[in-house]
């Protein structure tokens, strides 16, 4: 068995169960313990009317009852009370003789290590364990033998030591349940990589670059296996009635290989003589042949000339293959929890029963889990089908003595359960993806290469790419200083200082272009009146100028157009124009500082749309570097939750489609689907990709996923399906 497969995890299903089996056992011992001390006939007339429904509380002081007892036989060496039922002084003499004898002690440390940790770290400490407990219980059986001789000479009494028959009763019962529960992790275990598996070659299959990559990957094996059966077939022809006159021609090499042997080699998938698909199958070597289904309507030719339809061809049947050995991994894994359940209940009626042979019972449920092993742990029928474990129904079954249990279970772990764990390895093996090796030689042979001829160029190229180099830091240096820098800092100090620099003009310069119109008026007004305009008339011209009133000049210059050559010779035609260029010039300055007023009002506002296009863009590679730096660890948080999306929906499709079922319940095959993909749930809580730390949030996740794996109706999961979708959602949204 595969050490790998197994797990400690207290999030894991296997180890669940265990806990609550060793729960059961050591609450079942310490009843029994209870009643020997106070002896049959008081709790027989005393306990007869007790429910079978006890209260927890009750069962906690058992248990602690239970801890308390090993520790006092750990502390002082000393028999429990309770195992001191002999009044003579022989019999606490040989009682005294067991407490502090090894075996005793081993036994006694071998039951703290199994109540500490339920499920074995391995395969090897299960076996350790069970091996250790057998060779300490056959020596406390020649001590307790040897007692018992002695005893029976004249004037010496004995008594059966019970405590020693229950403290190997209740281990061998927690080396059951460890060795239960082990098988189940192994077999969820080994579910999960054939899940996984499955999910390798279905992505090989759905896409034509992976295909086309696995059968490049796969070649050299495929050619290895070809010249293999080439050397097998020229050996086979050298030692006919008829050999070949020379081995290496290429009549010999044709005769050895034809074109149909040849095309077997490379895809063994289509060798009719096996169904294993087993890369090194000594079968394909002589007399291989074609599938019928493989070449009907195909000539060679063309299957010769399609090799990637025949890896497609190869790959779906593993794929098959795997779903097959899923399903029954499904079936037993579906049968032991069912088993289990069934054990549970009946440990849990044998802890509310009083009487005298309640270990033996305890060592009957036990030996029904053992007997269910061994059917569980058979390998496939001859034709195909597996294990119906439905007919292979535990019957009554009461081990004599506490010894026979162990022997059972040795006997079971020795030659089946290993030999079912060997089957399953050697079937996943040949189904599974190539090794490592095989997927990364591509890499390692085109990576160097390419890496030489790359780095090659870059060092003939190394002044154009200083070049580029220098010309890319300085034009984003340019951008970060003319772009960004100074806008900014532009901003902020029109911020600080307001108007700051923005001028289209002095206001001086307004000012002496209104003052030099008004004189020129004025000037022409007395002029035209000959001195006779008083200086309040002078005045009101003035001011009718600086409200933009040229009547004066206006007037004179339309009289002047009457004659406008006698005008422009001897009157003031050219002055009038001089003075309407001056008002032009007032005019285009007064709009100028209309503009420079308006400017300034939204000065801020002009200075953040100049810098905006450069911030946006500066986001924008801000924000796809960090993606880019932070792409693995996204990603596989990504990866993570796709994975529990996609199990969430294998479950609801499960449960619906076996809603048209006649019985109310899943199947063993079904309720075991449904563990393996509940598994995933299960380690997706424990994984970094979880969305939190809170152990408390963890706990509810888990207890969402045990009310989907307990044994229940198809309805009821199905609405624990639906509040772990909905109240989940924020923690698997893909």
């Amino acid at each position: 068995m595969d050490d790998s497969g197994y797990s400690t995890g207290s999030t894991t299903l296997a180890s669940e169960l265990a806990a609550k089996l060793s729960r059961q056992i050591d609450l079942i011992a310490a009843s029994a313990s209870t009643s020997a001390s106070s002896g049959h006939a008081g709790l027989s007339n005393g306990d007869d009317d007790r429910d079978d429904n006890d209260d927890d509380d009750e069962e906690e002081e058992d248990y602690e009852a239970v801890n308390a007892e090993e520790k006092r036989e750990q502390d002082d060496g000393s028999v429990p009370p309770s195992s001191s039922s002999s009044s003579s002084g022989e019999d606490a003499a040989s009682s005294s003789s067991l407490a502090t004898n090894p075996s005793m002690l081993s036994l006694q440390a071998s039951l703290a290590r199994l109540r500490s940790s339920p499920m074995p770290s391995s395969y090897s400490k299960l076996k350790e364990s069970i091996e250790q407990a057998w060779r300490s219980e056959m020596e406390l059986s020649h001590t307790q033998t040897g007692i018992v001789a002695a005893a029976s000479t004249p004037g010496t009494s004995s008594a059966p030591d019970g405590a020693a028959d229950n403290l190997v009763w209740t281990v061998n019962a927690h080396l059951t349940a460890s060795t239960y529960c082990a098988v189940l992790e192994s077999l969820l275990s080994n579910a999960e990589k054939v899940k996984q598996e499955e999910l390798y070659w279905e992505s090989i299959e759905s896409r034509d670059r992976y295909s086309v990559m696995y059968l490049v990957q796969t070649m050299p094996v495929r050619v290895a296996r070809s010249l293999r059966v080439l050397l097998d077939r020229l050996q086979y022809l050298a030692s006919s009635p008829r050999p070949p006159a020379r081995l290496i021609s290429y009549t010999a090499i044709k005769r050895a290989l034809p074109p149909s042997l040849l095309l077997t080699s490379l895809f063994p998938h289509l060798a009719t003589s096996h169904n294993q698909l087993s890369p090194s199958s000594p079968q394909i070597t002589a007399t291989t042949t074609l599938k019928r289904s493989a070449t009907r309507n195909r000539s060679l030719l063309f299957l010769t000339l399609s090799p990637l339809l025949l890896t497609r061809q190869e790959v779906s049947l593993k794929r098959k293959e795997l779903k097959k050995l899923r399903h029954e991994l499904a079936n037993k894994i579906g049968g032991l929890v069912r088993d289990a359940e069934h054990g549970l209940d009946d440990l849990s009626s044998l802890q509310t029963s009083y009487n005298a042979s309640k270990m033996r019972k305890l060592g009957g449920v036990m030996g029904k889990r053992i007997a269910y092993l061994e059917n569980v742990t058979k390998d496939l029928s001859e034709d195909g089908e597996g294990v119906s474990l439905a007919k292979h129904a535990s019957t009554a079954y009461e081990p004599r003595a506490p010894n026979e249990l162990l022997l059972s279970l040795q006997q079971t772990v020795h030659k089946p359960l290993y030999t079912h764990a060997e089957s399953i390895f050697t079937r996943l093996h040949s189904l599974s993806r190539p090794s490592k090796l095989t997927r990364a030689w591509p890499w390692l042979l085109t990576v160097p290469l390419g890496s030489y001829i790359a780095v090659t160029q870059l060092y003939n190229s190394r002044m154009t790419i200083y070049n580029y180099y220098t010309y890319a830091k300085e034009t984003a240096t340019g951008f970060l200083m003319d772009w960004v820098v100074e806008p900014t800092r532009k901003i902020f100090e029109t911020l600080r200082h307001g108007d700051g620099e923005m001028n289209i003009m002095s206001a001086e310069s307004l000012k002496s272009d209104f003052d030099s119109l008004e004189r020129m008026v004025v000037q022409f007004a007395k002029d035209q009146s000959g001195n006779n305009l008083s200086q309040a008339e002078l005045e009101a011209i003035g001011r009718n100028v600086r409200q933009g009133d040229l009547s004066v000049v206006l007037g004179a210059y339309e009289q002047d157009l009457k004659s406008p050559l006698k005008s422009a010779v001897t009157g003031t035609l050219v002055r009038t124009l001089l003075i309407q260029v001056q008002k032009v010039k007032v005019d285009v300055d007064l709009a100028m500082d209309g503009i420079e007023k308006m400017l300034k009002s939204q000065q801020l506002t002009f200075a953040f749309v100049g810098v905006a296009p450069s911030m946006v863009l500066l986001y924008f590679i801000t924000t796809y570097a960090k993606r880019a730096l932070s792409v693995g660890e996204s990603s596989s948080t990504k990866s993570a939750r796709r994975k529990v999306w996609y199990t969430l929906r294998n479950i609801d499709r499960l449960l619906t489609n076996s809603l048209d079922s006649a019985s109310p319940t899943l199947s063993d095959e079904m309720t075991g689907l449904l563990l393996i993909e509940l598994t995933t749930l299960r380690k997706y809580v424990a994984s970094p990709a979880f969305p939190t730390r809170d152990r408390s949030i963890r706990d509810a996740f888990l207890e969402d996923v045990r009310d989907l794996e307990a044994d229940r109706g198809i309805q009821s999961r199905l609405r624990a399906l639906d509040r772990l979708m909905r109240v989940w959602e924020k923690y698997i949204r893909v």
